[in-house]
């Protein structure tokens, strides 16, 4: 069953959806094995039976993937945009007034930071 659940779930690509996705296969896996058993089956046939009866792992985890893709928040992403590009806005408009030139560095600094932010709520924001 391990075997199984391993090859399948190697076909979903969102990650935080791997460990709901085989606590329900297992689930399914082990009720089919309880009725196999019921039917006379021994333990090992039973589980062998049950996982054949589920499909090819490689074919139900692709299926599986379809339904689970990843996606991203795009709602909230436009929502941190905005907000980041708010911010460096606001600095823009304070850093232009007289006696803020030495602070250049500071200002590319700024921009670093605020890009390196946005990209990493994209990557959080990946599988949703």
């Amino acid at each position: 069953m391990e075997t199984y659940l391993e090859k399948l779930l190697s076909q979903i690509r969102c990650k935080k959806a791997r460990p709901y996705i085989a606590e329900e296969i297992r689930d399914h896996i082990e009720c089919q094995i309880a009725d196999n058993l019921s039917e006379g089956m021994t333990s090992e046939e039973a589980e062998k039976n049950a996982v054949a009866d589920m499909g090819d792992p490689v074919e139900v985890g692709i299926s599986l993937d379809r339904i689970h893709k990843p996606k991203i928040a795009w709602r909230l992403l436009v929502i941190v945009g905005i907000l980041s590009l708010l911010g460096i806005l606001i600095q823009q408009s304070i850093l232009r007034q007289p006696g803020y030139q030495e602070l250049e560095t500071w200002r590319q600094e700024v921009y670093r930071y605020t890009t390196e932010g946005f990209v990493s709520c994209i990557v959080s924001f990946s599988c949703v």
